[in-house]
């Protein structure tokens, strides 16, 4: 590999992100469809690999699950292991149109 090439994937990180949560009639939805720009970036951390993340990820959803009122994610009830992933920081997605 060139230097400049493990340069490049030195600075790639990770976020942790959910769909958006609209409200429709006071109920919340989450709405898995939206462009991936859109989603929210939980505890905008940068995780330095995937696996980091991706433990980061089950111990939210452990601490929810345990405990749905936990301070982990007290406005977000929806931030639960399938709504939540893991997403480099350098996904073209993420940049929208």
């Amino acid at each position: 590999m060139k230097p400049r090439h493990a340069a490049a994937l030195a600075l790639v990180g990770w976020y942790l992100m959910m769909p958006p949560i609209t409200y429709e009639n006071d109920v919340a939805k989450l709405e898995r469809t939206a462009p991936l720009s859109q989603w929210i970036h939980i505890g905008h951390r940068i995780f330095q690999s995937k696996r980091d993340c991706e433990i980061r990820r089950k111990e939210d959803d452990a601490e929810t699950r345990k405990n749905p009122n936990s301070p982990v994610n007290p406005d977000r009830p929806f931030e639960t292991l399938p709504n939540m992933v893991c997403i480099s920081t350098d996904d073209p997605r993420l940049k929208g149109n």
